[in-house]
Parts: C-alpha cells; sequence; structure tokens
C-alpha cells in the first residue's frame, strides 16, 4: 500500500486542540487521556487519495467517574403487604470508600403512572462534548435537480358525528396535563369526589343517615374489627432532602399505601461538589390471600346474574376456607339483601399454593332499589379478607 498523508486533530470543548500531519502505518496510536478530557473528545482523520476526499470521526466518551457515589440499600424489601409500616437504611460512600455529607432524596409511587407519563429521574450537571469540528468535502458530488410543482387543493366540506356519552353522575376522573415539547408532566390535578350525594337518580332514604360507600377492600385478623382499606395514595412516599450521618448512613420510615400493585422507588444522592448517584427499584405490594370479583356496574331490576370471583393464593402452603357473600342496601345499611342469593351463600374452596379458583353465586336482582353494595370475604385458618364494592341498579322503566 503506497504511503498516505493525513491530517489528525483532537476536538475537544468546542476547538480543535491538537493538529498534525502523519504519515500511514501500522504501528498504534496512543493517545494519553487526562483529567482535562473529562466530558468526552473526538478525533478526526483526513486524507485525499486519488483526487477523493476520506474523513473518519470517532468520538471518545471519557466520563466523569470522579463524581459518582456508591448507594447501598442496607434494609430493603421489594415484597410488602399493603398497608405495612417500613423503615429502611441506606448507606452512602464515595468511589474511594470515602464518607462525606450527603443529601438523599427519595420516592415511591405507582409504577402503573408510567404508561401515562414515563419519570426517570436524571443529574446531569456537567457537561458533555460532542463532535462539533468535522472536516467535509462537496468536491466530486453529483447535481440533483428538483422539480416542484403546485397543485390547486379542493376543500370538501364535512359532517362532523357525534356520539352519546356515558352519564358520569357528577362524578370526575383526574386531569393530566402533558408538555407537548419535553414529555414530562406538568401538571397533575386529580379532582375528588362530590360527597353531596350520589347520583341525581339517587334518593336517601327517609330513615337513613349512611352515606354510599366507596368501593374498597378490608384485611384483619377478626371480622368485627375490621376495617375498610382507605389510604390508596398513588405517591407511597417523597423525601426531598434527607442527610446522611457520619457513617453516610440514611433511615427513613414509611407506611405503604393500602393498594396492591408495583412500586417504583428512585433515589438520588448527591454532595456539595456535585457527586451524585441515582438507582430504581421495583416493589410489589401483595396479600397472599387475594380476590378478585367479577362483578358488573350496573344491572336492571329482575336481572338473573351469576357472580364470580377469583380467589388466588400467593402462599407457600395449600389453603382451605369458606367464601360468603352478603349483599345489604347501600342507602339504607340495616337492610340484608342476602335473600336475593338463590345459591348457597357459603362456599367451600381449596386452592394449592400460588394457583387460583373461582367461586360463584347466583343472584335476582329485587325491585325498588337504587344501589347495593358486596361483600365477599374468606375466612381462612391463616387468612381473613373481605372485599367490599358499590354497584348501581337502574329501573326497568329507565331502559
Amino acid at each position: 500500500m503506497p504511503e498516505t498523508t493525513y491530517l489528525f486533530e483532537i476536538e475537544h470543548n468546542r476547538k480543535i486542540i491538537f493538529s498534525e500531519y502523519r504519515n500511514t502505518s501500522f504501528e498504534k496510536l496512543s493517545i494519553p487521556v487526562t483529567e482535562n478530557f473529562r466530558g468526552n473528545f473526538s478525533i478526526h482523520i483526513n486524507f485525499i487519495r486519488n483526487n477523493r476526499f476520506y474523513s473518519n470521526t470517532q468520538l471518545i466518551t471519557v466520563p466523569y467517574s470522579n463524581k459518582a457515589l456508591n448507594i447501598k440499600l442496607e434494609t430493603f424489601r421489594n415484597k410488602l403487604k399493603p398497608g405495612q409500616k417500613e423503615e429502611w437504611k441506606v448507606n452512602i460512600t464515595s468511589l474511594t470508600k470515602k464518607i462525606e455529607p450527603t443529601e438523599l432524596l427519595v420516592s415511591m409511587y405507582d409504577a402503573s403512572l408510567d404508561a401515562f407519563s414515563p419519570n426517570h429521574w436524571s443529574f446531569q450537571v456537567f457537561e458533555r462534548d460532542y463532535t462539533r469540528l468535522p472536516l467535509s468535502s462537496n468536491a466530486g458530488n453529483e447535481k440533483y435537480f428538483y422539480y416542484f410543482t403546485k397543485q390547486k387543493e379542493k376543500q370538501y366540506p364535512f359532517k362532523e358525528r357525534t356520539f352519546d356519552k356515558l352519564n358520569s353522575f357528577g362524578y370526575y376522573g383526574f386531569e393530566t396535563y402533558l408538555n407537548d415539547f419535553s414529555g414530562d408532566v406538568s401538571e397533575v390535578r386529580t379532582m375528588a369526589f362530590e360527597e353531596k350525594e350520589f347520583a341525581p337518580q339517587l334518593k336517601t332514604s327517609a330513615n337513613s343517615k349512611d352515606k354510599v360507600a366507596k368501593a374498597e377492600e378490608v384485611t384483619d385478623e377478626k371480622p368485627a374489627e375490621s376495617k375498610p382499606r382507605s389510604n390508596f395514595n398513588e405517591t407511597a412516599f417523597f423525601y426531598p432532602n434527607l442527610k446522611s450521618d457520619v457513617n453516610g448512613n440514611v433511615i427513613f420510615s414509611f407506611t405503604a399505601p393500602e393498594s396492591s400493585t408495583k412500586w417504583k422507588m428512585q433515589a438520588l444522592a448527591h454532595t456539595s461538589d456535585l457527586k451524585s448517584k441515582i438507582i430504581t427499584q421495583e416493589i410489589i405490594t401483595q396479600k397472599e390471600l387475594m380476590i378478585e370479583a367479577n362483578a358488573l356496574r350496573f344491572f336492571r331490576e329482575n336481572d338473573e346474574i351469576e357472580f364470580t370471583a377469583k380467589i388466588i393464593n400467593l402462599s407457600a402452603n395449600e389453603c382451605k376456607g369458606t367464601a360468603k357473600l352478603l349483599l345489604k342496601d347501600a342507602l339504607n345499611s340495616s337492610a340484608d339483601l342476602s335473600k336475593f342469593i338463590t345459591s348457597t351463600k357459603e362456599l367451600s374452596f381449596s386452592i394449592p399454593k400460588n394457583q387460583s379458583a373461582v367461586v360463584s353465586w347466583k343472584i335476582t336482582i329485587p325491585k325498588g332499589l337504587q344501589a347495593i353494595t358486596y361483600n365477599v370475604a374468606l375466612h381462612a385458618p391463616i387468612f381473613l379478607m373481605q372485599k367490599k364494592i358499590l354497584f348501581l341498579f337502574y329501573p326497568i322503566n329507565n331502559w
């Protein structure tokens, strides 16, 4: 191969800091990488051969590894029970095992929210350099000509179609405003359910002072003392400025919300000289014995339905017990409607470990009711769980 002379350049911080003509050879080219090169640098190789220009550019990444921290979760559990109280311990050190005063930002939220807008923390405070000054040449390129034509566009009228909407009875969910430029959630606003009345069609009974119950689950050891679950927060905790002690430890406590879901925990540690580290963990809150009721949301008077529920056993042992369905008037909690269950009210079940089973009851929907709550209760030697949900009935003359 004939010897060729090429131009070798090093680019850093938007400047050519080294430039030299060299002759081609099979020897390795060594470039000493110093502290000044942190944040990346680029090398350019350019030469001309047979009246043709050749150019090659390579970006060499040099991370700020001297600004990294180590985060070790001394106390951490990735499986929790809903409503469980926890105390976690985090140890933070530098790469040299040196302990420095550190501030920690840590939070945990429902991971399903990432389906609307993914949330990933970033702490890029140091500038990273990218290739900006490569050589280029248009010599010898062919010329292309493009012919543009303009066509007259015709406007065709169209008729807007509208459709009926489901009546929400004055209930509103949450509104999310997305920033189109960055894709991050700029504002999340939740409008709480009004408690003035359940729906325009519902009239409170004159001899009843009970409010309509929300969809809830209850778990306790004693049925008489069981309380409905009420903490369904989407954020488990948010601690923005925890400080490490002299040993580099940070200890914080929290109570897990009572939802059965997957959570995303993120932690950001940083020092006064901008050393930092970000970690992400997933946590699951679930019960060893759970109920998934497959009830319809709306019914009509005189309907005959089969009410089904799936019992899930996530424990390491076989689970035996009974499942019972209770029905009550949502506007008069003292009225027991169990007589409208035409099949056996209490069913026995036996479920092997890590499996599920389905139980069902037959119900005849009565007349004259506006809303009914159902309560599915499981009784087992180890577990006790109840699930209480409200659903609406529509009179026949409304259909």
